[in-house]
């Protein structure tokens, strides 16, 4: 209901009654990263990982808050304790991990644990375009091409279902260019616009597709609102498909004028 006064209140009565509950400590985290309290999310989870040290979802999720915070290292150490607690079949945290190693630049290391993790499920089309951008990336860009389809027809078969997630229609539109069917791309990019998204991770997907499709006018528009929303510059500055994209002033500006609106990473 968007009323989260009152679900921190009922929370915190929760962790006064019975502190050793690990649910009032997570549920706690979940109102604080609704308001982007990052630090207090952290705070709360640790709490109720202390409480459950064998519940893997509690450590996937501080590997994602230590992510927003910037802490790569302690992310990259929840992710993995997700993974060992769960015995390699939390895909969520496996596929988490790779990304982190895929901002890295260590996409030898990314596309491993993408594998990992679709060995755990094959059926999700992210997995499979994390490793396809994995290989691209200069691991073994011979091989991305097989991937790229796998993930592409996953994806259309997903679309069938939420044709109006501007996130998977922008995805898809990549993996379309990707594979050279740009007519394609552009015709699902367009549908991702017209959709209106209002998250900033969907406002950078379609800008870093429509980089992809050629359209480097429309990409650094939809990267700004992205940089506007508060998306932070290094989703792009670590991406290899968009190096060009970085180096181009007119992306600079844009980093430059969204920084006090971005403002500076919680803590």
């Amino acid at each position: 209901l968007g009323e989260y006064d009152s679900a921190e209140t009922a929370f915190h009565h929760t962790i006064d009654r019975r502190p050793g509950f690990w649910e009032g400590h997570f549920y706690l985290g979940y109102v604080e990263y609704i308001r982007g309290r990052y630090q207090a999310t952290a705070n709360a989870w640790r709490a109720a990982s202390a409480c459950a040290p064998e519940r893997g979802r509690i450590y996937a999720n501080l590997g994602a808050v230590y992510h927003a915070l910037d802490r790569r290292e302690k992310a990259r150490e929840m992710m993995r304790r997700a993974i060992e607690v769960s015995d390699g079949t939390d895909y969520v945290a496996l596929s988490n991990l790779a990304t982190l190693y895929f901002e890295d630049a260590l996409y030898a290391e990314a596309a491993a644990t993408y594998l990992k993790a679709i060995e755990a499920n094959d059926g999700d089309y992210q997995l499979w375009g994390g490793l396809a951008w994995s290989y691209a990336s200069g691991v073994e860009p011979k091989n991305a091409t097989e991937p790229f389809q796998r993930a592409a027809e996953l994806a259309e078969q997903q679309l069938e279902t939420t044709p109006d997630d501007p996130f998977l229609l922008a995805n898809l539109a990549g993996y379309h260019g990707m594979l050279g069917n740009d007519e394609r791309g552009l015709e699902l990019i367009e549908r991702a616009v017209l959709v209106g998204p209002e998250d900033p991770k969907v406002m950078a997907a379609i800008g870093e597709t429509f980089e992809d499709l050629g359209d480097r006018d429309r990409a650094l528009e939809w990267i700004g609102r992205a940089l506007y929303g508060g998306a932070p510059p290094a989703r792009f500055e670590t991406h290899p498909s968009l190096r060009d994209l970085v180096a181009d002033p007119r992306y600079q500006q844009l980093v430059t004028e969204t920084e006090s609106v971005r403002g500076p990473v919680p803590s």
